[in-house]
């Protein structure tokens, strides 16, 4: 890593640390059938792994979910129009946050549940998953916890269709009795 990208990934720790010192949000774990507004953050760069992720959002507003999607393309050209928003590496500071008003609109937004599907670790996807006002977050295994209430560590990491797999699972084992006891 040379020290452009040793300053830029500083600078991006500051700022995420900064930004999550902000008021806390109520995090509440549930259940897939219970959660009413999903929104979801994926890696679109991949026409296959998009493809997956697109049929997945139209399962979930078959069954009468209120679903948004939000993709990172990992590239700096333009993208197409896409029937979801999306941002890419145009669309981030210096500090490797993302910029663009569809990214703000996003963490802005109270879910009920965030799903981040990404098959490598990504800054600008982890800032947003951490920075999310969702009431319940769940996303891959990574060191950074700040992103995410529940991780999902598969043994295919590279394989979307096996993380969704494993996701609906556990989140369909969740229970409101499974709540811990406040303190």
């Amino acid at each position: 890593m040379n020290s452009i990208e040793k300053i830029k990934r500083r600078l991006y720790e500051y700022y995420l640390k900064k930004a999550l010192q902000g008021p806390e949000v109520k995090r509440k774990s549930l259940s897939l059938q219970q959660a009413k507004s999903i929104g979801i953050l994926f890696e679109a760069t991949h026409l296959d792994e998009k493809q997956i992720v697109e049929k997945f959002a139209a399962r979930l507003k078959k069954e009468q979910k209120k679903v948004e999607l939000l993709g990172y393309f990992h590239s700096k050209q333009e993208s197409e129009n896409f029937p979801f928003s999306h941002f890419n590496k145009k669309d981030l500071d210096f500090a490797l946050r993302p910029k663009s008003e569809d990214v703000k609109s996003f963490i802005n937004t109270n879910f009920d549940l965030l799903i981040c599907i990404n098959t490598r670790e990504l800054l600008p996807m982890h800032y947003i998953a951490s920075c999310s006002k969702a009431g319940f977050r769940i996303g891959p295994a990574s060191e950074r916890t700040s992103s995410y209430d529940m991780m999902i560590d598969t043994k295919r990491p590279e394989d979307i269709q096996y993380f969704l797999q494993q996701m609906e699972f556990f989140l369909n084992k969740m229970t409101p009795q499974n709540e811990p006891t406040p303190a």
